[in-house]
């Protein structure tokens, strides 16, 4: 709901699938994700593991994003915003979005969080930010480390019937900066940027792009509305209109793969 474009694009955010999500240090991965996130919830159980920033850092991003408030206005005049953050809050609490504490995980911690909330409430949509924020074991290259994370994260879609979307920083080559190799595993790569000459009408142009996408075309590009004022990331169109056709049946080859696998059933663990 809110991003059909994308949903379009990748044949749907389904079970079973683990995604990157890449764009430069500081340049709104967490913002673009907060936003997808405020999304799925509307029709999804949706578990952000929040290890970039406080708790109530993270509020006051959804709170903004949610509401199109100006982050800065919002920050020096609270009292004024109060009665637009309870009713958010309210809003927020009635919908299954639950985040995190802030602070760094293990996978094994990340793993308990999603295994207690498949129990109960459910989990469809789960978002990591993002991979350098990870408490990853010692002794051994970060590359190395990262890459079996990313194997972990899509054992872990299939076994939760979820979607996993990890965030990563972009490198100078316009690739994951930790491991290159990472990406092999994610059934999609989305990278976020800023092209470098504006539109017709001098506006900047965001676009994110599916750069891997085995569920559909890769090089996919669909243009944002990006306001990082506001904390706000909309759709506006797919920069090639030939992107927006569905490439293969995926109801078909999921229905059959759901007749080999068996259902995760949080019941047995009780």
């Amino acid at each position: 709901v809110g991003y059909p474009l994308l949903t379009q694009l990748v044949s749907g955010f389904n079970p079973e699938r683990f995604a990157l999500f890449i764009a430069k240090s500081g340049f709104g991965k967490t913002t673009a994700m907060v936003n997808l996130s405020l999304a799925a919830c509307k029709t999804m159980s949706v578990l952000y593991v929040n290890m970039e920033m406080s708790q109530q850092d993270f509020l006051e991003r959804a709170v903004c994003a949610e509401g199109g408030i100006e982050y800065a206005d919002f920050v020096r005049y609270p009292k004024q915003f109060r009665a637009n953050v309870e009713a958010i809050q309210e809003k927020l609490i009635s919908r299954d979005f639950h985040f995190s504490t802030g602070r760094s995980m293990s996978l094994g911690e990340i793993k308990a969080e999603c295994v207690i909330r498949k129990k109960r409430t459910g989990l469809d949509f789960v978002v990591v930010d993002y991979d350098q924020k990870i408490d990853l074991a010692a002794g051994d290259d970060e590359w190395r480390e990262v890459q079996r994370a990313t194997k972990f994260f899509e054992d872990l879609a299939k076994e939760l019937q979820c979607y996993i979307l990890l965030l990563a920083q972009e490198g100078d080559s316009g690739d994951i900066s930790s491991s290159k190799r990472a990406k092999f595993v994610a059934t999609t790569v989305f990278r976020f940027y800023k092209e470098e000459e504006a539109d017709e009408n001098g506006q900047p142009v965001y676009i994110i792009e599916a750069m891997k996408n085995r569920y559909g075309r890769a090089g996919g590009k669909v243009r944002m509305d990006y306001q990082p004022s506001r904390l706000q990331l909309k759709e506006m169109s797919f920069v090639n209109e030939k992107f927006a056709e569905i490439p293969r049946p995926v109801q078909a080859i999921r229905k059959k793969l759901r007749s080999q696998v068996q259902r995760y059933n949080p019941s047995a663990d009780d």
